[in-house]
């Protein structure tokens, strides 16, 4: 497998080779590391048109912060929620699910939507729980999808209910770009509970048409699921541009069985694989000596897409301007001598 650096500078040296005459540097490394990100995405279209599998060598996995969460940033409510996730664990991949009993504890502010002030919050949580404490509610009190056996009816809310909303890097739009997003309960300090009950579950992604339909459906309009909400450009994003994707229904808040009193908010930590227009934006890519996604037996195709359709223009033109520099400079020389000449 072969690192970006790796197939940039192999693309370089191929298209320069005994060409002495050119300025290697007319054309930029990060130019064809550009070219490299065009290419592939472009790979991938092409895949997914003939209805081909996509390589799994072309997916990454993301696994997005809490600055790529809107609310849970310090310019949203003064940081509010931010600072009721580090009570819990100052974990920067615990995440809260935005809901009108999370936005009470945090004294942050509520749309009409989230909390139409017809239910008082319980109990607020005067210290944080221990990792124990928060173990014990979890293993007594939830099942495998993170939902309480006690009775819905007397201690359950819509209130209790919420949403997380994050950015992720650019995906390439084909079948929303995701392969699989996953969502566990998230520990204290880091750390991930390896019982049954908060092991990770896979949820089920939906074109935004579908996600809305589904508040109707009455087989489905209380389960689990996730949309890619936009894709934009955002001013407070740390990529170039993004998607934003939400996930619906999630528990928010830890209750009491015997007295429905509220606990603490629950952390969740989610992971993705997608295809990501720019590979260097990806949570996991390190830099670029890392693999690069894409299949070994690829590259050379890719190599030749860029030589024959970018590199070969490029150099082309400079070569073009090379010579017109060169024919401008004897014309120029010429008319000098012709006046030097005429002088003598």
């Amino acid at each position: 497998m072969a690192s970006l650096n790796e197939i940039a500078y192999n693309i370089k040296n191929m298209a320069y080779g005994g060409s002495s005459t050119i300025n290697e540097e007319n054309i930029g490394i990060r130019q064809i590391k550009f070219w490299v990100h065009y290419y592939r995405a472009k790979m991938i279209k092409d895949f997914y048109l003939k209805g081909k599998n996509l390589p799994y060598e072309f997916y990454q996995k993301h696994q997005p912060v809490r600055d790529d969460v809107p609310y849970m940033r310090e310019t949203y409510s003064g940081g509010a929620i931010n600072t009721l996730a580090n009570e819990i664990t100052s974990w920067n991949k615990a995440l809260l699910a935005y809901s009108a009993r999370v936005a009470d504890l945090a004294n942050a502010a509520t749309t009409v939507e989230d909390d139409p002030n017809t239910e008082d919050i319980n109990e607020a949580v005067s210290s944080p729980l221990s990792e124990s404490s928060i173990a014990a509610i979890g293993n007594v009190y939830d099942d495998f999808y993170g939902q309480d056996f006690y009775e819905y009816n007397s201690n359950e809310s819509n209130y209790d209910y919420g949403r997380i909303e994050f950015a992720v890097p650019e995906l390439i739009n084909v079948n929303h770009g995701i392969f699989n997003l996953e969502i566990r309960k998230a520990g204290v300090q880091g750390e991930i509970y390896t019982n049954q009950n908060t092991r990770a579950i896979n949820v089920p992604l939906l074109t935004k048409h579908e996600a809305e339909n589904s508040k109707y459906n009455r087989f489905t309009k209380n389960s689990i699921k996730a949309h890619v909400e936009s894709r934009v450009s955002s001013p407070y994003s740390q990529y170039r541009n993004e998607c934003q994707i939400r996930i619906d229904r999630l528990r928010s808040v830890y209750k009491s069985a015997s007295d429905g009193l509220i606990k603490h908010a629950i952390p969740y930590a989610v992971y993705l694989k997608g295809l990501f227009a720019n590979p260097t934006e990806a949570s996991y890519y390190r830099n670029d000596d890392d693999v690069y996604p894409i299949p070994e037996y690829l590259i050379s195709e890719l190599n030749q897409n860029i030589l024959s359709k970018e590199m070969a223009l490029s150099l082309s033109t400079i070569s073009d301007d090379l010579d017109d520099e060169r024919d401008s400079t004897k014309i120029i020389q010429s008319k000098a001598q012709r006046q030097v000449r005429k002088r003598s």
